[in-house]
């Protein structure tokens, strides 16, 4: 029966695979690989170019960053630098040999260093990616990279084949459930073969984003950097932050892998001694995910370590455009930074991110001051700000008052879904349910049914007796293909 269910599950997974393969060909065409020769950019079939946009297109606004609304903490209001940014990505997108679709610079509070494009043309920069440059160059190397993935049309790509994804996960998890319902006979090794096939096709076979890719968008933004009068000496800068970034997240990632390993340990040996043959399951399946994410990490890392990726721009550089390059402009940038609103309203956006690390940790205490008298009053009613003094208020007995400010700020449209979030927990913990279903109910349209809010919509809509709206939000759950989202759904729903 084992080596039964196995080779089902076996069946499917090299179905997907070769479907996987075909969307790739089909999505990517040519433009996600770099020429051995020649520039990326004389290499693009002009005629597989996205459509130019209409005369009078609209401004996308804040729909082209929606992903960063639901998941991130919304956005960082700075106009002087918006403007400087975005004139830099008005320069790069005159380069593209065909006219790109509307794209737009949304800058982050997040202090980490990230930057990310979407499909609907949204590029998120975040303020640790900000503090980090030196010169307008290195500022120019990561929106080309960015406006490249959105031109060469990877962020549909990453789409398309996560879908693939999450469906071809559901398909054989409902056949492997239909074929264990039908037999009386539990199989532990079975269901830990089944979850080892799928945590494969998972986090293997189908990467969101391929490496070509990346290269690709490398290459074509060099190209554009260097049409556009910047110099690529900023490329080969921000490989060396990436590179220093790397090590910080390979140390961070070493340290979690020790503490999850040493917690593994241990609910193995209480499983052995309990004699639970469903714990015991459950630990094996863990042990096993743990042993293959080491394994898998070199696949699941589809940028590439800075290292190799930097190797390449430097080869790429030499072939196509050999000589000394430009200085990089940092005076520019430097000047553009100290900008007197500027420099006020990064350093406010500093300030909120660290009273809301103390928040995180419950030191209310140390929070409240920063608050006070570290943010600029051009800042308020911001939805990242009403979350922290939310936050500060809550753990002062002032949680009225932080709700105020909660509602305020989701009447914006800046406002991200963890705003919401925030506001409806606190409301169905003063009994207000109606008043938090309400809000996850907005939340849903506003941000187009995102899946995160399924566990706390399950919970909401339990509480209320509402089963038929349970059993429906179960089954969204469900159709992700998320096996985690689905047991949180699930757990929910008990």
């Amino acid at each position: 029966m084992t080596t039964r269910r196995a080779s089902c599950a076996a069946a499917l997974l090299a179905g997907l695979a070769l479907a996987h393969c075909a969307a790739v060909d089909t999505v990517t065409g040519g433009g996600s690989h770099v020429p051995e020769k020649g520039k990326m950019i004389d290499s693009l079939d002009r005629k597989a170019a996205p459509p130019a946009p209409a005369p009078g297109a609209p401004d996308p606004g804040y729909a082209a960053a929606r992903s960063h609304l639901v998941n991130g903490p919304g956005f960082m209001h700075a106009p002087e630098l918006e403007a400087y940014v975005n004139d830099i990505m008005r320069q790069l997108q005159a380069q593209l040999p065909t006219p790109s679709p509307p794209v737009k610079v949304f800058l982050s509070p997040v202090r980490s260093f990230e930057a990310e494009g979407s499909a609907e043309g949204g590029v998120v920069i975040t303020l640790g990616t900000l503090s980090a440059l030196h010169s307008t160059d290195e500022l120019a190397f990561i929106l080309a990279h960015e406006l490249s993935h959105i031109y060469l049309g990877h962020q549909r790509t990453r789409g398309e084949l996560n879908d693939l994804t999450r469906k071809g996960a559901m398909l054989t998890d409902l056949a492997l459930n239909l074929e264990s319902s039908v037999s009386s006979k539990q199989d532990t090794k079975a269901q830990i073969a089944n979850q080892a096939v799928l945590l494969i096709a998972d986090d293997a076979l189908f990467p969101a984003w391929s490496r070509a890719q990346e290269q690709a968008a490398d290459a074509l933004g060099l190209d554009l950097m260097q049409r556009a009068g910047f110099s690529n000496i900023g490329a080969t800068n921000v490989m060396e932050i990436l590179q220093s970034e790397d090590e910080k997240r390979a140390a961070a990632a070493t340290k979690a892998e020790a503490e999850q390993k040493q917690k593994q340990d241990e609910k193995m040996k209480q499983s052995l001694h309990s004699s639970d043959a469903d714990a015991l399951g459950e630990a094996l399946v863990d042990a096993f995910k743990q042993a293959f994410a080491s394994t898998l990490s070199e696949i699941q890392d589809t940028h590439g370590s800075a290292a190799a990726r930097a190797d390449l721009i430097v080869a790429y550089l030499h072939r196509e455009y050999p000589g000394l390059p430009a200085d990089p402009k940092e005076a520019a940038w430097h000047r553009t930074l100290a900008q007197h609103d500027t420099a006020r309203r990064l350093q406010s956006y500093r300030k909120i991110g660290e009273a809301i690390e103390r928040l995180l940790a419950r030191r209310a205490k140390e929070a409240g001051p920063i608050l006070g008298g570290g943010v600029i009053p051009e800042l308020e009613g911001d939805p990242y700000l009403a979350r922290a003094q939310f936050m500060e208020m809550s753990q002062t007995h002032r949680e009225e008052e932080g709700r105020r400010l909660l509602r305020q700020s989701i009447e914006r449209d800046d406002a991200p879904l963890i705003n919401f979030t925030l506001l409806a927990q606190s409301e169905a913990s003063s009994k207000h349910l109606g008043e938090a279903i309400t809000l996850i109910e907005t939340a849903k349209t506003r941000f187009d049914d995102p899946s995160g809010l399924y566990p706390i919509a399950i919970t909401y809509y339990k509480r209320a007796g509402r089963k038929n709206d349970v059993a429906q939000v179960q089954a969204r759950c469900k159709l992700t293909g998320d096996p985690e989202l689905t047991k949180q759904c699930d757990a929910a729903a008990k």
